[in-house]
């Protein structure tokens, strides 16, 4: 979906991530690894045209996506950062509504095609009850699904995230994760998802993405990638790996 030719990304003498060239593949999970300020934030940012590379080009779907409208990118990548947009007390029905936006514009109108998209992601990410609830009422983890039903009511194709997970607890981290797979794998959509725990991403992405010091140092699957060698190569410390005593997958620890 993504094709990346030797883009950078400098402000002023500091560079934040240095030539690359990486491919991120349509219907599969892409987690972006790497210790903080490593370059994952600025990637996605990137792949989602909040900045502009200052070298290089980004292709979607064999298009230089900087070619493409504001309202015709909407309509094909759909991005959520670390900060979440101000709900302004909305209720859930309402914020999953605005994804909707880049079909019909400011002035168009909401039509039962719109409405059924809403549905559609309201059930999806199991939202149905709490639709007539204020979002800032929600729990956290209720809170970040109703975020990705916007997203995923944006039918956009392709997801990125940014640390959906950083603020949750362990069962609601599991929820979310269990949701982005879930886009992935039953519904066919693109996932490029910032994650710091390594055991999560080998977990539910298919694709890992390492950086570190603004450089890429791994592009492999997230099993292949659990390995003490590769595994202390992206974080600097040394690493462990055992299996699960249930499963058999990999599992890392600071040895």
């Amino acid at each position: 979906m993504f094709k990346i030719n030797s883009v950078s990304f400098a402000i002023g003498d500091k560079t934040l991530l240095q030539p690359l060239d990486l491919t991120i593949a349509s219907g599969r999970v892409t987690g972006l690894l790497g210790h903080n300020g490593s370059g994952k934030s600025t990637l996605l940012k990137l792949l989602a045209r909040q900045i502009a590379p200052s070298s290089g080009e980004i292709l979607l779907d064999g298009v230089p996506s900087n070619k493409l409208s504001a309202r015709d990118f909407a309509r094909k990548v759909a991005y959520l950062p670390q900060q979440s947009p101000d709900t302004d007390e909305l209720t859930v029905r309402e914020l999953v509504s605005l994804g909707r936006y880049p079909w019909h514009g400011a002035l168009g109108r909401f039509t039962d095609k719109d409405r059924a998209h809403v549905d559609r992601a309201l059930k999806r990410t199991e939202l149905e009850r709490f639709e007539n609830r204020i979002v800032t009422t929600l729990s956290g983890g209720e809170r970040q699904r109703a975020m990705i039903a916007m997203l995923v009511a944006q039918d956009s194709g392709c997801l990125l995230l940014d640390e959906p997970i950083s603020a949750l607890d362990i069962s609601n981290q599991i929820e979310v994760m269990e949701l982005v797979r879930d886009c992935a794998v039953e519904h066919g959509m693109t996932v490029v998802v910032v994650l710091h725990d390594v055991n999560v991403a080998a977990r539910y992405c298919d694709d890992i993405v390492a950086l570190s010091g603004g450089r890429l140092i791994a592009q492999e699957t997230a099993q292949s990638l659990m390995t003490e060698s590769r595994l202390e190569a992206i974080y600097g410390v040394p690493m462990g790996v055992l299996a699960h005593p249930k499963t058999g997958a990999p599992i890392s620890y600071v040895a």
